[in-house]
């Protein structure tokens, strides 16, 4: 076997170049391991610190209670569904209630209830929310919260529109959608409208927060109710009452949020971590809404061609090639 000295000058440098490539690959591959390795722990890390947060946001924290805001409260929409639903579980902690609601009868009923049941003082204001909104209204509610301390506004009145495109609603209905949330005239007007109100929230929030003012947005995904009779309760779709203890567990906590556990994990898991499958699914929710509703009405389900497109099955546009 040769040694060293025998070979010759141009393969020793060879050998050399070959062991110092070697010794800097095992280098970089040391880096990298150990760049991977702390990318690991730091997601690691960073996936316990969502699950603690959240097991703590919606299981441990202990709830507020309203009373701290102020001896009354106002609830539009208190008359059925999440605003009574509400309603009961404020009174239940000794709060005062101002009911603004229609139908009359079933206001007054609920009012009844709340001071039958929990011992305290009600005032009714029926009016409509969606019509014939201006001063006179506003006097009328101004009017029923004279000498009281309110602390608390619940804003529950609304109205639900199943899936539909614009030149398929009558004006009446826009109108009242228009005013009850805001005005965004589109297809999508009902979900434009929960974002103007989720910003709304989030500005007034930072806007008064220096005044001891909190503004806090709570999000109702699906929810069982007289207002959307397709949908049947279930652990994915509560009924208002559970869906009301849920809230109440998160009231004066975040500016927006989800209060229900297990939507507030499937919605913000599933649109971050696989967003178009979200949005199909979304589509396709609504879709098949606006046909049952259209198949109920005994209308037929409008073709729509829109230019450089062409619908699917579930309408969603497909670009054509």
């Amino acid at each position: 076997m040769l040694g060293p000295a025998a070979i010759p000058e141009v393969g020793l440098r060879a050998q050399a170049l070959l062991q110092a490539a070697l010794a800097t690959g095992q280098a970089r591959s040391d880096v990298l391991v150990g760049g991977m390795a702390l990318l690991l722990v730091w997601l690691t890390a960073r996936a316990v610190a969502s699950i603690v947060r959240f097991v703590h946001m919606y299981y441990l924290r202990p709830a507020i209670d309203p009373r701290t805001f102020g001896s009354w409260a106002v609830v539009t929409g208190a008359s059925e569904g999440i605003g009574r639903a509400l309603s009961n579980l404020l009174a239940e902690k000794g709060v005062n209630i101002v009911l603004v609601s229609l139908p009359e009868p079933r206001l007054h009923e609920a009012a009844a209830e709340l001071e039958s049941k929990y011992g305290v003082k009600t005032r009714t204001v029926p009016i409509d929310l969606c019509r014939n909104v201006g001063p006179a209204t506003f006097a009328t509610i101004r009017a029923a919260l004279e000498g009281i301390e309110v602390g608390t506004l619940v804003n529950c009145a609304g109205m639900y529109q199943p899936p539909a495109f614009l030149e398929e609603l009558p004006d009446q209905r826009i109108q009242d959608m228009l005013i009850i949330n805001s005005y965004v005239p589109t297809m999508v007007s009902y979900a434009a409208t929960k974002a103007y109100l989720d910003n709304l929230s989030r500005s007034l929030d930072a806007e008064y927060a220096p005044f001891g003012v909190r503004v806090q947005c709570i999000w109702a995904a699906f929810v069982a109710t007289r207002m959307t009779p397709n949908l049947t309760p279930s652990a994915m779709c509560p009924g208002p009452a559970a869906w009301a203890a849920a809230a109440m567990r998160q009231f004066g906590r975040e500016t927006v949020i989800d209060p229900y556990p297990l939507h507030a994990l499937v919605m913000d898991a599933g649109f971050k971590l696989m967003p178009k499958l979200s949005h199909r699914n979304t589509r396709r929710y609504s879709d098949e809404g606006r046909e049952r509703e259209l198949r109920a009405a005994g209308k037929v389900m409008a073709s729509i061609q829109v230019q450089g497109h062409s619908p699917t099955r579930h309408g969603s546009p497909r670009r054509r090639k």
